[in-house]
C-alpha cells in the first residue's frame, strides 16, 4: 500500500466556507493592504495596487496577485458584514487551495476567471493566472479552486559603482 500525497490524506478541511483554505497542503499566503475604496470579501481575486504590498479589486489589464483568504478571527461589523474594509490587511493566497463560490457552473480543470467585482468564475473577462477549479459546482455553490502563482516580489535595482 502506498501513501497518497495528492490529496493530503485526511487533511481535507470541511467544505462550505468561502475564503477558507481547503486543505493543510503547501501554500503561500501574504498580507496586503486594501488600497481601494471598496470592501473586499472572501474568496475573491485581488490585483496589485499602485504601491508595494497593496491590493485592489481587479480591472482590465491588471496584475492578479492571488485570492483573498478568510481570516479566522474576523468579526462582523455593526451591519453583520464580514469583509476587508479599505486600508485593512488582506491575507492573499498565492499558492494553495481555497473554497470559493463561482458565478458560473464550473468543472474540474476549468480555468479560473474574474471580473471587476473579484468574483471567481469561468466566464469572466479577466484571467486568474495559474488557477484551476478542482471540483464541480453549480453557479452560487461552493467549489475548490487551486492557485499556483509565483510569489510577488518587489522589483529590485542593482547599483554599480566605479572606482575612480
Amino acid at each position: 500500500m502506498s501513501i497518497q500525497l495528492a490529496d493530503y490524506g485526511d487533511a481535507q478541511l470541511e467544505r462550505g466556507i468561502p475564503g477558507l483554505e481547503a486543505d493543510n497542503g503547501p501554500n503561500s499566503i501574504v498580507n496586503r493592504r486594501n488600497a481601494g475604496t471598496a470592501e473586499i470579501d472572501f474568496g475573491l481575486a485581488v490585483a496589485a495596487g499602485a504601491d508595494v504590498d497593496t491590493a485592489v479589486l481587479p480591472s482590465t489589464g491588471c496584475h492578479i496577485i492571488g485570492l483573498s483568504v478568510r481570516h479566522a478571527t474576523m468579526q462582523a461589523d455593526k451591519s453583520g458584514n464580514v469583509s476587508y474594509a479599505p486600508k485593512a490587511t488582506i491575507p492573499v493566497m498565492e499558492i494553495g487551495r481555497l473554497w470559493a463560490i463561482p458565478k458560473d457552473p464550473v468543472s474540474p480543470g476549468d480555468a479560473v476567471t474574474t471580473d471587476a467585482t473579484g468574483a471567481l468564475s469561468t466566464g469572466g473577462t479577466i484571467p486568474v493566472p495559474s488557477a484551476l477549479w478542482e471540483t464541480q459546482a453549480a453557479a452560487g455553490a461552493i467549489a475548490r479552486v487551486r492557485i499556483n502563482l509565483l510569489p510577488s516580489r518587489p522589483a529590485t535595482s542593482s547599483v554599480s559603482t566605479q572606482a575612480e
